[in-house]
C-alpha cells in the first residue's frame, strides 16, 4: 500500500501546480491575423490557424490584422482580446463580420483604411455589426479611422443589427462613416466620464444611442465638423437613463428620418453647447419630470417647444441668448442663469412636487402658468412676468425657503394677476423680513388689483387695492404671520402698547402687512386675514392702522382716509391711502398710541393763543384745557370738541383772553369717548408783552419763528427723543420776527425743540416729522 506523503510535501506540491497554473494564464502573447487579407485563406477570428503563433486569442492577447489584399473574417462565437489594431493597405476591400457574437476588446482598438489614390484605387474597410446581440464591447478608448485616407465603414447590413458598446473615449476619424442601409446602436455605459470626438467629413449615423444601462456615463461630444448634423441618429431612439450626463458640442442628434423617439429617463442631462438645439425631430419626445436639459452654449440658441408633458428641469445658461421658440412647460426647477427671452410665450409650470424658478439672473416671463395639484413652486430670484400670471392651482411661494425674493407683474391691467378665489392657487408671503414681496406696476390703472396671499394652510387673504387718485407707481406688498403678542414685530416697529402704555396685543390681528409705492397716488386698500389671525380681544370693529416710523396712526371712519371693517368676512379696509408703511389692524375701541404733532402757547394782545396739532385720532371725544398760575395746581379753562376719527392732521387754537401779567401755565387733557385720558404738557408763557414764537415743518426743514418785543439773547436746542442734540443755536436777536431753520431732512419721528432767554422761561415744542 502506498503511503501518503507527509503533510507538508503535500501543501507545497499544491502550491507549486496552482503557481503554475497562475503564471500561465496571465502570460501574454503578440498575435498576428494570417487568415483572409493577410495571404491566407481562413475567414473565423476564433481558429487557431488563422492567427500567428497559431492559438485562439484570449482576453491578454493583443491582436494585429495586417491586411494587403481582399477578404473578410468573422466571428464564430463571442471572444475577448486585449488590444486590437485592425489596418487596410492598397486597393483592397475588406469585412469584418460579428456573424451575431460579441467580440471585446479590453484594451485600445483602432480600425483603418490607409491609402486613397482614386474612387476606384483606395482601402476599404467594413465593419458588420450583424445579427443580435452581434457587436462590440469596448473598454479601453477605440479610433474609427484615426490613420489614412481610405474609408471605414460601419453598417449592420441586416435588419436585425447589433451594437457597439463604447466604456472608454471613442473618436471617429475623418474617413469613417455609415451607410443608409441599416446601422448599430451605439451605447455608452462607463461609470464615469467619457469624451467621444467627431472629426468626420462624412455623414456617421448610429441606428439609436442609448446612454447608460448599468451605470450613469458622463459622455462628453466634442463635434470638430462644422455640420451639426453629420453626426445623428438614422431612424431610432435617443435613450438617456439613470443620470446619464451628455454634452452635445456643435451637435443635435436629431433622427434623419424623423420615425424614432427621445427620452430622458430619471435624473439624466442633456446639455446643448455650442449653438446646439434639442433634438426635436422625433416621433415622439419623452422626458421625465426629474431629467435636467441645459442650453448652455457659447451661442444664441432656441428653446424648442417640447410636446406635453414638456420639460423636467431646464436650465438656461452660458453666453448670448436663449429663446423660446413656442409655449411649453416645466415640470421641474427652471434654472436662470444666462440671457433668456421669453418670445412672448406661455410658459407653464405643472408638475406634480415642489418646483423652483432659480439661478443667478432674473428672468422675465410673458406669460406664466401655475398649474399644480401637488407641490408648491418656490420663487429662488427675482422674477418677472410682462404680461400675466395665470394662477390656476397650486401655491407661489414667495422665497427659496429660506430668502425672499419679489415677484414683478410690469402689466398695468387688473387681469394681469388671473385668480379665483377656492381654486387652490394662492401667493406665500410669510418672511418676517418683508422679503418675499409681490410688485405690481399699477401705475395709473384704476380698478381692483388683487394680490391673492394666502399661507401654507391654504388659508386665503388677498389684499385689494384699488386706485383713488394720481400715479402711485409701483406697489409692493408683503405680509406675514405673528403670535398673539405681536412678536416677531415688523421692521421699524418697536411697541404695541396703546396710547396709555397698555400692551394692547389682544387687540391686534397676529400679521403685519408692509405696502410700498414709487409715486405719490392714493389707493383703498382692503386686507383680510385668516381665521387664526383674529386677535383674542374680537374682531367686530378692526380697522387699518399704519406705522409711522415712530407711531401708530389709525385710519379714521370719516373721507377722506376713512376706514370700514367686515368681521364676517374677514376684512378690513383703509380708504385713500397715502402713506404705505407696515400696516396691523387694531380694534376701534383699543386703538394703537396716538400722539399730539406739537403744542404750545404765543402771545396776542395780552393774552394767550394755545395751539395744539393732532397727526391723527381715534374715538377722541375731547379736549379740556387747563391753567395754573403756580404750575402745580391746575383748573378747568375751557373744553373743545376732538374729531372722534382721523388720519389727517388737524390744528386747533383756543384764545384765552385773560391778561397775562406773571408766568401762567396750561396743559391740555385727551379725553376718549370711553372716559379714557391723557395729558400733554405743562408748558408756559410768561408776560405776554414779551413777545411771542412758534415752530413749524414745511418742505422737510424745521422751522423755528420768534417774534420778539424786544433784543434778547437766545439758545435753541434741537433735540431727538434720546435726548441727542442735532442742532444748537445760541445768539443775540434783535427785536422783531426772526426765522431760524433747525434742520432739514430728518427721518421720521417726534423731535423736541427747546428755547432759553435771558428774560423768559424756558419753554418747549413737540414736533413730529412725517
Amino acid at each position: 500500500m502506498m503511503k501518503s506523503p507527509p503533510p507538508t510535501t503535500k501543501k507545497l506540491f499544491v502550491l507549486t501546480i496552482y503557481f503554475f497554473i497562475f503564471t500561465f494564464s496571465v502570460s501574454a502573447t503578440d498575435l498576428t491575423w494570417v487568415g483572409s487579407g493577410a495571404g491566407g485563406s481562413g475567414t473565423d477570428f476564433n481558429t487557431a490557424a488563422n492567427w500567428n503563433p497559431a492559438a485562439v486569442p484570449t482576453s491578454s492577447d493583443n491582436v494585429t490584422m495586417t491586411l494587403a489584399s481582399n477578404g473578410s473574417c468573422s466571428l464564430s462565437g463571442n471572444i475577448t482580446v486585449n488590444n486590437l489594431s485592425t489596418e487596410v493597405q492598397g486597393n483592397n476591400d475588406w469585412y469584418f463580420r460579428m456573424a451575431g457574437n460579441v467580440l471585446t476588446v479590453n484594451g485600445t482598438a483602432t480600425f483603418n483604411a490607409l491609402n486613397y489614390s482614386s474612387s476606384s484605387d483606395f482601402s476599404y474597410l467594413e465593419i458588420d455589426c450583424d445579427g443580435s446581440p452581434g457587436g462590440f464591447v469596448f473598454n479601453g478608448n477605440t479610433n474609427l479611422h484615426t490613420n489614412g485616407t481610405g474609408d471605414t465603414y460601419v453598417t449592420a447590413n441586416t435588419s436585425n443589427q447589433g451594437s457597439m458598446t463604447f466604456n472608454a473615449d471613442l473618436t471617429i476619424g475623418a474617413y469613417a462613416y455609415t451607410g443608409p442601409a441599416v446601422e448599430p446602436t451605439f451605447i455608452f455605459d462607463r461609470s464615469g466620464t467619457q469624451t467621444v470626438t467627431f472629426n468626420s467629413v462624412n455623414h456617421f449615423k448610429p441606428a439609436a444611442f442609448t446612454f447608460g444601462v448599468s451605470n450613469s456615463p458622463d459622455v462628453n461630444f466634442v463635434n470638430n465638423n462644422a455640420n451639426e448634423d453629420y453626426f445623428t441618429v438614422y431612424d431610432g431612439d435617443v435613450i438617456l437613463n439613470n443620470s446619464a450626463d451628455v454634452y452635445l458640442d456643435n451637435l443635435n442628434f436629431d433622427s434623419w428620418t424623423g420615425d424614432g423617439n427621445i427620452s430622458l429617463n430619471g435624473s439624466a442631462i442633456l446639455r446643448l453647447a455650442a449653438d446646439s438645439d434639442f433634438p426635436a425631430y422625433y416621433f415622439s419626445t419623452a422626458i421625465s419630470s426629474t431629467s435636467t436639459t441645459s442650453y448652455e452654449g457659447d451661442a444664441n440658441q432656441v428653446v424648442t417647444a417640447i410636446a406635453s408633458p414638456g420639460y423636467g428641469h431646464l436650465r438656461i445658461a452660458g453666453s448670448n441668448t436663449k429663446t423660446s421658440a413656442a409655449d411649453f412647460s416645466v415640470r421641474g426647477d427652471f434654472i436662470s442663469e444666462g440671457s433668456w427671452n421669453d418670445g412672448n410665450d406661455t410658459h407653464t409650470f405643472n408638475g406634480t412636487a415642489d418646483q423652483s424658478i432659480q439661478g443667478t439672473v432674473s428672468p422675465t416671463f410673458y406669460n406664466m402658468v401655475v398649474n399644480k395639484s401637488v407641490g408648491t413652486l418656490y420663487i429662488g430670484v427675482n422674477t418677472a412676468v410682462d404680461n400675466q400670471l395665470d394662477m390656476q392651482d397650486g401655491p407661489i411661494d414667495l422665497s427659496d425657503g429660506t430668502n425672499g425674493y419679489d415677484l414683478i407683474i410690469n402689466n398695468t391691467a387688473v387681469s394681469a394677476i388671473n385668480w379665483t378665489s377656492g381654486s387652490g392657487a394662492y401667493l406665500v408671503s410669510e418672511k418676517t423680513d418683508f422679503t418675499s414681496t409681490l410688485s405690481w406696476a399699477i401705475n395709473t390703472t384704476t380698478g381692483t388689483h388683487i394680490i391673492p396671499f394666502g399661507n401654507a394652510a391654504g388659508t386665503e387673504f388677498p389684499v385689494y387695492l384699488t386706485l383713488s387718485s394720481g400715479d402711485i407707481g409701483i406697489v409692493s406688498v408683503a405680509t406675514y404671520p405673528t403670535a398673539d403678542d405681536n412678536t416677531p414685530y415688523a421692521p421699524t416697529v418697536t411697541t404695541m402698547d396703546d396710547q396709555y402704555g397698555t400692551d394692547n396685543s389682544a387687540n391686534v390681528v397676529n400679521r403685519f402687512w408692509d405696502l410700498n409705492k414709487t409715486n405719490s397716488g392714493a389707493a383703498t386698500v382692503r386686507f383680510y386675514y385668516a381665521d387664526v389671525d383674529v386677535p383674542s380681544g374680537g374682531e367686530s370693529d378692526l380697522q387699518p392702522q399704519r406705522w409711522s416710523g415712530s407711531q401708530w396712526e389709525s385710519h379714521a371712519d370719516s373721507n377722506p382716509g376713512g376706514s370700514s371693517n367686515d368681521a364676517a368676512n374677514n376684512y378690513a379696509e383703509g380708504v385713500d391711502i397715502t402713506s404705505f408703511s407696515p400696516w396691523t389692524l387694531a380694534t376701534l375701541s383699543q386703538p394703537l398710541p396716538v400722539e399730539m404733532l406739537s403744542y404750545g402757547a404765543y402771545c396776542q394782545e395780552g393774552g394767550a393763543v394755545l395751539n395744539w396739532s393732532t397727526a391723527s385720532e381715534s374715538d377722541n371725544d375731547y379736549f379740556e384745557l387747563q391753567k395754573s398760575d403756580n404750575g402745580i395746581d391746575f383748573y378747568h379753562l375751557a373744553k373743545v370738541k376732538g374729531a372722534g376719527n382721523s388720519t389727517v392732521k388737524i390744528d386747533y387754537t383756543y384764545e384765552d383772553e385773560t391778561l397775562i401779567r406773571d408766568s401762567r401755565y396750561y396743559r391740555i387733557k385727551q379725553v376718549d369717548m370711553n372716559g379714557k385720558y391723557e395729558y400733554f404738557g405743562p408748558f408756559s408763557i410768561q408776560a405776554c408783552q414779551k413777545g411771542e414764537y412758534y415752530a413749524y415743518y414745511s418742505a422737510s426743514i424745521i422751522n423755528l419763528n420768534l417774534n420778539l418785543e424786544y433784543s434778547d439773547y437766545i439758545t435753541v436746542e434741537l433735540r431727538d427723543m434720546s435726548g441727542k442734540i442735532i442742532s444748537h443755536y445760541s445768539e443775540e436777536m434783535n427785536q422783531g420776527l426772526t426765522t431760524l431753520e433747525l434742520a432739514n431732512n430728518l427721518s421720521s419721528g417726534i423731535y423736541l425743540i427747546a428755547i432759553y432767554s435771558e428774560n423768559r422761561q424756558a419753554d418747549q415744542i413737540k414736533i413730529l416729522v412725517p
